[in-house]
């Protein structure tokens, strides 16, 4: 025998629901009756309430809604500011450092590990095996889990936006020689990093870890310098080997401040003219009229 299921709203759901209290409206005390009481299935206890429950619910929705746009909106506009706030830099200066032995070490690594990652990254690019974008060298060069598949533990020692940074390197170096080949018709063959050939190497230090405490940068602050360091950065930075002195530098970008110079008041502006010979403005809205009327007089000295 085939059952044939009934639908859930029929007859008898309709009569069921007919003796139960479910209000689809708003809650208020007032338009509660004296029926609806009596005969609902269940307790009643009332209450005085001028507002309803629903528009309460609804407030305490929109408040907290307004409270998250208003957050986002402060970070949003914080944002903004930090980015109106910081100028372009136009100039880099420049810090001798005097690392000890134990952090020249360290730098060292993090040079050859930069060195690797730059290389490997364009060995792959060149033979085509790995796309010319972050997310493909990333993967195949810079992520711990290509790193655990080649078996060089020693490449995490380094911090990752360091090889990171070196890998934006090779990708800036494209763009230089593809701009360079639509100027000016030139192919630009990029060249490996190579310890012998090289007369400096540089690495790049980003300015949200200079002033950390702890961790693998905790000892760049720490670094003895020919000039006292910056407390903070507002740049990313670059910190630079020079192979043939052995000298450590770090190179700051910085905007460049033009100072705006007194008024000298020696300065005027010159406009010849017909009535007046000529008439001088200076810088301080100042109208100096040098021979007005005199051009008859002017063209007798002439002859």
């Amino acid at each position: 025998m085939k059952i044939v299921p009934k639908p859930f709203w029929n007859e008898d759901s309709a009569r069921i629901s007919r003796t139960l209290w479910l209000p689809s409206l708003n809650l208020i005390e007032r338009e509660w009756t004296g029926e609806l009481v009596t005969e609902g299935w269940g307790t009643c206890k009332r209450s005085a309430s001028d507002q309803p429950i629903t528009d309460c619910l609804s407030a305490s929705t929109a408040e907290c809604t307004t409270v998250d746009k208003k957050e986002r909106a402060v970070k949003r506009r914080k944002r903004e500011e930090e980015q109106t706030e910081k100028q372009q830099a136009e100039k880099v200066r420049r810090f001798r450092l005097y690392p000890t032995t134990e952090q020249k070490a360290i730098l060292r690594n993090w040079f050859g590990t930069a060195r690797w990652t730059y290389n490997r990254c364009l060995d792959a690019a060149e033979k085509k095996e790995v796309a010319k974008n972050k997310k493909d060298l990333r993967a195949a060069f810079l992520n711990k889990d290509a790193i655990d598949n080649m078996g060089k533990p020693w490449v995490l020692e380094t911090p990752y936006d360091i090889r990171n940074a070196a890998m934006q390197d090779l990708l800036n170096a494209y763009d230089s020689a593809h701009a360079r080949y639509t100027n000016d018709k030139k192919v630009f063959k990029i060249k490996h990093r190579s310890r012998r050939k090289s007369r400096q190497e540089s690495i790049v230090i980003h300015h949200k870890h200079w002033s950390r405490v702890k961790g693998k940068y905790a000892f760049l602050r720490k670094m003895k310098s020919a000039e006292p360091l910056p407390h903070d950065l507002n740049y990313d930075s670059r910190l630079v080997y020079q192979r043939t002195t052995g000298h450590y530098y770090l190179c700051v970008p910085m905007p460049l401040r033009v100072l705006d110079g007194p008024s000298s008041g020696r300065l005027i502006s010159l406009d010849p003219g017909v009535r007046t010979f000529l008439t001088g403005y200076s810088p301080d809205g100042e109208a100096i009229e040098l021979g007005k009327n005199d051009i008859g007089h002017i063209y007798r000295l002439c002859h």
